[in-house]
């Protein structure tokens, strides 16, 4: 299963946590095709198509157990901008 689909799959389904309330995925919006560029181009490489399908459709999610989960990098490297999007 790609990463989108297993995101996808997950989106319909009710959350609960140990007490009993319930939580949701909630998608960050994707990425649009001209910062797709800029970050193939940043990297010199083409983007694996299952990375451009994921980034396209979402850029990262929040979901109660595991806080933000952010694709761009932003938040795991703590930095204030995307290193693949910042330009030199």
């Amino acid at each position: 299963m790609k990463a989108k689909e297993a995101i996808e799959s997950r989106l319909n389904e009710s959350f609960k946590n140990a007490k009993g309330n319930a939580y949701e995925l909630h998608l960050k919006p994707g990425l649009p095709q001209s910062q797709l560029s800029k970050i193939e181009e940043r990297l010199a490489v083409l983007l694996p198509n299952e990375v451009r399908e994921l980034l396209t459709f979402t850029s990262g999610f929040n979901f109660q157990p595991f806080g933000q989960v952010d694709f761009s990098a932003k938040k795991c490297l703590g930095l204030k901008k995307s290193f693949l999007l910042n330009s030199q």
